[in-house]
């Protein structure tokens, strides 16, 4: 059962189908594009129809209907009159009509390209629920497409499939002029229809009306910023606070899903997590060390309703500890450190615990620092082929050096806040003299390499660095 405040009461029909939690986060961004969009009018200026009253005013139309203002300005300014007249500013009584609901249509065109990722997609779904009511309470028929697929039939109605198909209709394709020509064309619009644009806002030459949808980049807030262009030359903008990270999650996954993943209990890995999780190569696994001092590499569920997969698990031998991890593939490779014998291992860990391959270093000389296990666990990211070869791993031994593991002993590296590998170049944020002055570095060629300027970075920032992991770098 829904529970809405009062002045959102009126939304709980449109979100009855959606899990309550989840209705309750949605329904002040609905209620506040509804507002900024307007109602639909069931009158129109477009001459078609039958007469309804006075629609405003117009620089054209016939003189019988031409204010009384100007015609006063006949008789006292004759010369100012023509001179008007000559111009085209004179104003006119303009005549509404009302266009019968069955042959007027609302049509909304969505955006599904790369840009519209992420946050916007929210407001791509209240923008849907809101024109859809909208149309409805008109008596106007409603129908929706995405905007880079003019090949495909237009959808009617607003169902939890209808919904999910506009949440999970990605495509790599940017938006453009032709695909809102090749709707135009398929759809034979009048100037009757109502017909609505939903993307980032560059299409200025897209026939109706204009939503722009942008997620806002800041540290200290999440919102989404929405745009209404209307083709009256109405204007309204509306800034919303995103609900919670998971709350988005699940909007953007499944809304009408109450059932959540099952928690994967630690009496199954042997011991509880004691450290930050480290996400593997394909962002499908985490892999986290145990109290104990072993290493858990636990699968990722696709959705709410998938079980966990069973976790590959994995404890040094003695006099060994382990400082890094990560998954590539299926693989799990660690990395520990023997600091007795001075000895670096690096191994390769199957899906049910055992070592597939291992690679060792030393016993190294004493003046070859060894990586030390910190309270956070090391990263391990592989670049290249085979898991036993090019190997970076990132510390956390209170100084997050980088180090490559060769052929004969590791190769330190600079100080990192952020690891992340870009097809197969290892990229990263490096520390220089000041303590606040970072630098993008990259590997290439056995050799590390900057690959732009210096630059500040307050620490908030680094912090959302470290954990977007350098996506868009």
């Amino acid at each position: 059962m829904i529970e809405l405040p009062p002045a959102l009461a009126s939304w709980k029909p449109a979100l009855a189908t959606f899990a309550p939690d989840l209705a309750v986060a949605l329904a002040p961004f609905v209620d506040r594009i509804a507002l900024a969009i307007g109602p639909l009018s069931t009158t129109s200026r477009s001459g078609a129809g039958d007469p309804d009253g006075y629609g405003g005013l117009a620089r054209r139309g016939s003189y019988e209907r031409l204010v009384g203002s100007e015609w006063l300005l006949a008789q006292e300014l004759p010369d100012e009159f023509l001179r008007r007249a000559g111009a085209g500013e004179h104003l006119f009584i303009e005549i509404a009509t009302r266009v019968p609901a069955g042959g007027r249509r609302c049509i909304a065109l969505f955006d599904a390209g790369p840009m519209q990722l992420g946050g916007p997609r929210i407001g791509h779904l209240a923008t849907l629920i809101a024109l859809s009511q909208r149309a409805e309470r008109a008596a106007t028929r409603f129908a929706w497409g995405m905007l880079q697929r003019p090949d495909a039939d237009l959808i009617e109605d607003v169902t939890e499939a209808s919904v999910l198909r506009l949440l999970h209709g990605r495509t790599s394709e940017t938006a453009s002029s032709e695909h809102v020509d090749r709707w135009r064309e398929k759809l034979g619009l009048s100037t009757s229809d109502d017909v609505w644009i939903v993307g980032d806002g560059s299409l200025t030459e897209s026939p109706g009306s204009r939503i722009a949808v942008h997620e806002s980049i800041s540290v200290e807030a999440r919102r989404v910023s929405i745009a209404v262009k209307r083709r009256d030359g109405r204007a309204a903008d509306v800034i919303l606070d995103l609900p919670a990270h998971d709350d988005c999650a699940r909007l953007l996954r499944d809304p009408f899903t109450v059932i959540t993943a099952t928690p994967q209990r630690a009496a199954q890995l042997g011991s509880a997590p004691a450290s930050n999780p480290v996400y593997g190569q394909d962002g499908r696994r985490i892999i986290v060390r145990l109290r104990d001092g072993g290493v858990a590499c636990l699968p990722v569920p696709s959705s709410p309703r998938q079980t966990p997969g069973t976790p590959t698990l994995f404890r040094p031998p003695d006099g060994e500890v382990v400082v890094a991890a990560g998954s590539h593939g299926k693989k799990l490779a660690v990395v520990t450190v023997d600091q007795t014998d001075r000895i670096v291992v690096l191994r390769s860990i199957g899906k049910m615990g055992g070592v597939g391959a291992e690679k060792r270093f030393g016993p190294l000389p004493d003046d070859i620092k060894l990586p030390a296990a910190g309270a956070e666990l090391g990263q391990c990211i592989r670049v290249g082929r085979g898991l036993i070869g090019a190997e970076f791993v990132l510390c956390t031994d209170g100084e997050r050096q980088l180090f490559h593991l060769s052929a004969d002993e590791p190769v330190w590296g600079p100080h990192v806040e952020a690891l992340a590998l870009r097809g197969t170049r290892l990229r990263y944020i490096a520390v220089g003299g000041n303590p606040r002055r970072r630098r993008i570095w990259e590997w290439e060629s056995d050799l590390f390499k900057s690959v732009g300027p210096s630059f500040d970075l307050v620490v908030r920032v680094v912090d959302r660095l470290r954990a977007l992991a350098l996506v868009r770098v």
